[in-house]
């Protein structure tokens, strides 16, 4: 599943925590000549800023707008501070460029859930968003661009869930206008009478792949629901080797198992700790007396503490059926 975290007005979020509070404010990149705007508040933007105009052409227009230089790498430093901390949850996340500073969007790629631990996860995002005094919304869903449109529905600070299979109904009523198509697609389209996503959606495959080609294909996928887009990782996570016990005596039934396990479990947690990383899934192997393994996977959750390592591992072996006495078991972390 795709998280999309939406913080609107991302720049003035962080220059109230500085302190600044005018109403109308509008950021400019520089005070050159050729200066533009980087963002403009709420207030600036209900009476005509927009980004990107030029600063020279737009302060006579907004005589009560107050004009601040705003350095770029302020808010770049303040949004990479955020990305950090979220991928303690997921190495699998992006900023996207095209709105930043004025608003922040980033997505995550957290695997497959099961609704308890979506809701857990996502209570995580918003604690590590809400520690930097920002106010935000989350959308989810099985692909970007839906996650992104459910993260904009939502209420600030709540979350909204497009379940998997929903995702051409959730979005059949947007303006065809909410992809990012060229003008002379659009164009195509209106001739077409296609005004909605659920009208793209409902073109014949095979017509939209041999009369309105490539481009218009893959929006016409993400109409259908189907956004294959992926999110690379951000930085390459730290080597993390599996822990490892021999038994010094084999262990005949289970009554030790805790005992045996929740060591080895804090060796495993030590070596997360010290890179940063939380541990979402892991597997175990045990070796038995007669040379035959047992390998199992976890849950996918965040696990924070050895105990819940050694709890999940418990639960685990309750399914196996052993023949001989275990002798190794090796914990290993999955990205």
């Amino acid at each position: 599943m795709i998280v999309c975290l939406f913080i609107p007005g991302f720049a003035f979020q962080i220059a109230r925590s500085s302190g600044i509070s005018q109403p109308q404010l509008i950021l400019i990149n520089s005070e050159s000549a050729d200066a533009r705007i980087m963002a403009a508040s709420s207030e600036a933007e209900a009476v005509g800023a927009r980004v990107g105009m030029e600063w020279v052409a737009a302060a006579p227009r907004f005589s009560e707008a107050v004009f601040l230089t705003a350095a770029a790498p302020e808010f770049r430093d303040e949004v990479d501070a955020l990305l950090q901390s979220l991928s303690v949850y997921t190495q699998y996340l992006e900023l996207d460029e095209r709105s930043f500073p004025q608003t922040a969007v980033i997505y995550l790629d957290i695997g497959s859930l099961k609704d308890d631990d979506l809701q857990r996860q996502v209570i995580d995002i918003f604690f590590e968003v809400k520690q930097r005094g920002l106010n935000a919304s989350v959308g989810v869903a099985r692909g970007k661009f839906p996650a992104a449109v459910a993260a904009q529905k939502a209420e600030s600070n709540h979350y909204f869930l497009v379940r998997e299979g929903q995702e051409a109904a959730f979005l059949a009523k947007l303006p065809i206008t909410r992809l990012p198509l060229s003008q002379e697609l659009v164009a195509r389209l209106s001739r077409q009478n296609v005004r909605t996503l659920g009208d793209f959606a409902s073109l014949p495959d095979l017509q939209v792949r041999q009369e309105l080609g490539d481009e218009a294909y893959r929006f016409y996928q993400i109409a259908l629901g189907d956004d294959q887009r992926r999110i690379a990782p951000m930085q390459a996570t730290s080597s993390i080797e599996p822990v490892h016990v021999v038994l010094e005596e084999p262990l005949v039934d289970k009554t030790r198992w805790m005992l045996t396990i929740v060591p080895l479990a804090q060796a495993f947690m030590r070596q997360l700790s010290q890179n940063d990383i939380i541990c979402r899934q892991f597997g175990f192997v045990l070796t038995l007396d007669d040379g035959q393994t047992r390998e199992r996977m976890s849950r996918i959750r965040a696990y924070h503490s050895p105990v819940e390592i050694a709890r999940e591992m418990n639960l685990m072996i309750d399914g196996l059926a052993l023949q001989s006495p275990i002798t190794e078991v090796e914990i290993s972390f999955i990205q």
